[in-house]
């Protein structure tokens, strides 16, 4: 199975220090006792999700009622 897993992002304007918000998310998510994903492991994850079968939706067959039973806690 899957665990949860969280993203983090801040906007920032043009002309804001990305470096400044990147340090603010890496100091939060190492607050929530959280890791970032490689790149690589980001990919991994994001492939094993996607080739789900019980997770995959399909329009033409299913209606999005299936989607709220399946994740009623979102609902």
């Amino acid at each position: 199975g899957f665990g949860s897993y969280f993203e983090a992002e801040i906007l920032i304007n043009e002309g804001e220090d990305i470096q400044k918000a990147k340090n603010q998310i890496l100091e939060s998510i190492e607050n929530l006792k959280l890791k970032e994903f490689t790149k690589e492991e980001f990919n991994s994850q994001c492939n094993a999700v996607n080739n789900t079968k019980e997770l995959q939706f399909n329009f033409d067959k299913e209606s999005v009622s299936i989607v709220k039973e399946k994740f009623l806690e979102f609902f």
